[in-house]
């Protein structure tokens, strides 16, 4: 790859999370930047952190160049939270000064808000993981609460500063739409992952009956409810199937409440990242079950990709992200909204012919849902994009003052 860096591509992670957390959060950014890293371009971090975390950082090693910056305590009010980012725009521009950061790639739209400040010469992309106006309004069901207009005003910061934007799915991409962003480099960099985990395990004994895996947590969006609802009803549909679920040890008790109630017998697992690819061998489908609601509409769970290269189809919800039209072409998916009869069929098709669904999952895999095949976008949003002095994807105020009025009638409802 030509570049005029006297020392090769360099690009800056600007991270607001702990990024070796096992949270989607942090497998992103890390499989971000061993993507990155293995074509040959160099990554360093700035991360922001409580100062609790940034304490436990320092005594923490970590495979890479990082810089720590202590983010001061809010706690919830306002004001707090107007002097605390007020301060970090100003670390944040001083660290990209002293370090000669030329390309920065800020992980989620609180990380982009903090680049607003930053000078035309840096060429910021940033990675929209989700709207997080929709995440917040989850958690604080009031528009007009402290935490929603803070995220409103984080988006808006993001959007107005960004010279490239990574989004992770058709839903994202309809959303930046409809939300009139400008910004004109775009990319689809969706949650993928490295199908040489998924590889090389001993084959697993088959037999007659159907095994449905759910790998996931119990989060608003994905409710241990609507799982277990969810897997009951395709009981009903093959009562000899057998159910899986895959979710760290927290939330055990609640779904063996869940399941006593439902009647419904499902064996817990927990897993650490490395033993998921063994518990989804096991499995003949995985099944995304999600809340129909913004949060979902925009996403790409990750699991997706990890069903696929597992050799496992996939049923899924319809407002996912976008994603069912083309698993449903590419043969590897159907949508869970499907009437009854569909669904069984589905499922005795995967029963009767699993060595050919399952080398067409790892195909599709492989060529749409790897690090290899979103390596591409990736780094033209990273590195081959160069900095320019204006940015088209500022938005007039009174335009941006406009959209988020209307903000409730939009996308989440009156509130």
């Amino acid at each position: 790859m030509a570049t005029s860096d006297p020392v090769g591509p360099v690009v800056w992670m600007m991270a607001t999370h702990d990024v070796e957390a096992p949270d989607g959060y942090g497998v992103r950014v890390r499989s971000e930047t061993a993507a990155l890293m293995e074509h040959g371009i160099q990554v360093r971090l700035i991360q922001v952190l409580p100062i609790r975390a940034y304490l436990r950082q320092l005594r923490t090693s970590v495979s890479w160049q990082r810089v720590v910056v202590p983010q001061p305590p809010d706690l919830g009010v306002p004001l707090l939270r107007s002097m605390q980012n007020a301060w970090l725009r100003l670390v944040i521009r001083v660290c990209c000064w002293l370090l000669r950061v030329r390309r920065i790639h800020a992980q989620g739209l609180r990380a982009g808000s903090l680049c607003s400040n930053l000078p035309p010469s840096v060429h910021v992309v940033i990675d929209v993981h989700g709207d997080v106006v929709a995440e917040t309004l989850l958690v604080h069901s009031e528009r007009n609460d402290p935490r929603v207009r803070a995220a409103m005003r984080d988006s808006l910061r993001a959007f107005n500063r960004a010279d490239s934007l990574v989004y992770v799915s058709p839903g994202m991409a309809a959303w930046l739409a409809a939300e009139a962003v400008a910004t004109p480099r775009r990319y689809e960099v969706r949650c993928a992952v490295d199908p040489q985990r998924f590889s090389g395990g001993a084959p697993v004994p088959r037999s007659a009956r159907a095994v449905i895996a759910y790998c996931g947590g119990a989060q608003p969006y994905q409710p241990p409810e609507l799982v277990v609802a969810t897997m009951a009803s395709l009981a009903a549909l093959k009562p000899e199937s057998a159910f899986l679920i895959v979710t760290p040890t927290a939330n055990h008790r609640r779904y063996e409440a869940v399941l006593r109630r439902a009647g419904l017998d499902a064996e817990l697992v927990a897993a650490t990242e490395a033993e998921v690819p063994a518990l989804l061998a096991m499995a003949d489908i995985g099944i995304i079950p999600r809340v129909a609601d913004q949060v979902n509409a925009v996403a790409c769970p990750t699991k997706i990709a990890e069903y696929l290269a597992a050799g496992v189809p996939v049923l899924c919800c319809e407002g996912v992200g976008g994603f069912l039209p083309e698993l449903e072409a590419d043969g590897v998916g159907l949508r869970l909204e499907a009437e009854a009869g569909a669904l069984s069929r589905f499922i005795q098709d995967v029963i009767s012919h699993r060595p050919e669904f399952s080398h067409r999952c790892r195909s599709v895999a492989a060529a749409s849902w790897s690090w290899d095949a979103a390596m591409p976008a990736l780094a033209a949003a990273d590195y081959l994009a160069s900095p320019r002095q204006e940015h088209p994807g500022r938005l007039r105020r009174a335009v941006a003052e406009e959209r988020f009025a209307g903000l409730s009638k939009l996308h989440y409802g009156k509130r």
